[in-house]
């Protein structure tokens, strides 16, 4: 067992079963292998086109049927941080109430053929809604302070969708959040490397994450666990493609669980991927859209 004692935390992986690591990287060197892949990706890939699939399921409860929440399909713009995300959703699962009668729980039906088109830059963010629920015009836009905030009201689930890694792990953060280097490494399945780091200000969470050095040293997989569950509170894993010299995120599959039974299973799978391709910078433009007359326009910035 590798045992690490760094700015007085004694980092013990007596939680979970360990592999003793043979000869090989320190861990500082391991840690900065990952921190220059992800420098590589985001500095590689100056452009992105892509068409991908959504899939979110969940359950409320372990004995429960698994529900589909949202499904559909999405079409990527990217170019020097500017986005366009073109979401169609065939179905998407949502709550309805009774006006007059919101304190009750209403029932659940499903959305079906609506299309939500997520423009924007780290400055500000806009959500086109097309859908048959939205009258008189069938059609809405809302403004958000930024691309993220934009991405999260439309529910699509990952903030960065050309940089899908970023919402796995940021190598970076976790060396500042740690105050150095608190993290110890092991042999892991299929010649991974795993990491194992306890959360910081906290007495019981603790990470455990994966790298692989046959793909550069990128991570491929995060959980999160609260002690002493041996079952992941948060789950993230990585499938990673390669093409034009360029690294990305094909897959990424996250597990959330709650309540200690239920769980929501979200993936997001690029069919197609292609760095560094000609994007025009028209798409990125709310006239790319057609938008009906007298379309409400909403301010959600503040």
């Amino acid at each position: 067992m590798h045992v690490k004692w760094l700015a007085g935390l004694a980092l013990v992986a007596a939680f979970l079963p360990w592999t003793a690591r043979g000869a090989g990287p320190s861990e500082a060197e391991i840690l900065e292998k990952a921190r220059e892949a992800a420098i590589a990706d985001a500095r590689d890939m100056r452009s992105a086109y892509g068409k991908g699939v959504l899939l979110v399921r969940r359950k409320a409860r372990a004995d429960e049927k698994e529900v589909i929440q949202s499904e559909g399909t999405f079409e990527l713009f990217w170019k020097e941080g500017r986005c366009r995300l073109d979401l169609h959703l065939t179905r998407h699962r949502v709550r309805v109430v009774i006006l007059g009668k919101e304190d009750e729980a209403g029932q659940e039906g499903d959305l079906k053929g609506e299309r939500r088109v997520i423009l924007g830059d780290a400055d500000s963010g806009t959500v086109v809604t097309f859908s048959p629920r939205i009258h008189p015009t069938g059609c809405q836009i809302e403004n958000y302070g930024s691309l993220g905030d934009a991405i999260a009201f439309a529910e699509f689930p990952f903030r960065h969708p050309a940089h899908l890694w970023q919402d796995v792990l940021n190598v970076d953060r976790l060396i500042t959040n740690l105050d150095g280097d608190p993290i110890a490494f092991a042999d892991g399945k299929n010649g991974r490397l795993e990491g194992r780091y306890r959360v910081k200000n906290s007495k019981k969470s603790h990470g455990v994450f994966e790298i692989d050095p046959r793909s550069g040293y990128r991570v491929t997989s995060h959980q999160t666990l609260v002690d002493p569950s041996t079952t992941p509170l948060v789950e993230k894993q990585v499938v990673w493609g390669l093409a034009e010299s360029v690294w990305f995120v094909k897959e990424l599959h996250l597990t959330e669980r709650f309540g200690g039974e239920g769980e929501t299973r979200t993936s997001v799978t690029y069919t197609t991927f292609a760095p560094n391709q000609k994007v025009d910078d028209a798409v990125f433009d709310l006239k790319s859209l057609e938008i009906p007359a007298r379309t409400r326009e909403l301010d959600r910035s503040k």
